[in-house]
């Protein structure tokens, strides 16, 4: 990205997409998170918060049992759908995009080298394979990701071997040609739903 005339910005979203293939433990589209910007020029930094929100129909009371105890955080709380709240990264990136970017690049193309990646296949990390490992249990729970980080004998990926991860490519592809509205509202974030 740089080498093509792009700026930090630009390289910044794209390495984010890139790291979603290589590292989904913990950089995700479906998460959130902050970015910090200093403009050289005017030498003023810029703070944008981009953490996931609560949905709308939260409320504190989800998180106890009947008897008004609190669900134990691990795994209870942070497994399966309760604990989910509305992504932050993709408006995040997108909103610095849009202020800070090179205009070289289109946000949208920020994309391709994850979705080549994604849909080729990429070697597993020391890190993700001990993460695979250590939640092995959590993950086995979801057809979804079972999918993703086992084998169809049920052994989890390991370290070096290749992962392919064609639906992860085609939701960046969807989001690419049809625009972020796609992931927030239309049928991404319905099969999210």
């Amino acid at each position: 990205i740089l080498q093509e005339g792009g700026n930090a910005v630009d390289a910044a979203i794209t390495a984010q997409w890139v790291l979603n293939v290589v590292e989904p433990q913990s950089s995700g589209i479906g998460g959130g998170g902050f970015f910090l910007y200093f403009d050289s020029k005017t030498k003023g930094v810029y703070a944008f918060d981009g953490r996931e929100k609560a949905p709308a129909n939260a409320f504190p009371e989800m998180f106890l049992t009947s008897s008004d105890n609190t669900i134990p955080f691990y795994p209870d709380r942070i497994t399966g759908g309760l604990a989910v709240g509305v992504p932050g990264t993709l408006k995040l990136l997108k909103r610095v995009h849009d202020r800070f970017g090179s205009k070289k690049f289109r946000f949208e193309a920020l994309f391709n080298p994850a979705i080549e990646l994604a849909g080729e296949g990429a070697p597993v990390s020391k890190r993700l394979a001990e993460a695979i490992q250590e939640e092995s249990g959590r993950l086995k729970r979801f057809e979804a990701s079972r999918k993703i980080f086992f084998h169809p004998d049920g052994e989890p990926f390991k370290e070096d071997e290749i992962l392919v991860q064609p639906d992860l490519a085609r939701t960046f592809e969807t989001i690419a040609q049809r625009g972020m509205g796609v992931f927030y509202e239309g049928e991404i974030a319905r099969a999210v739903v």
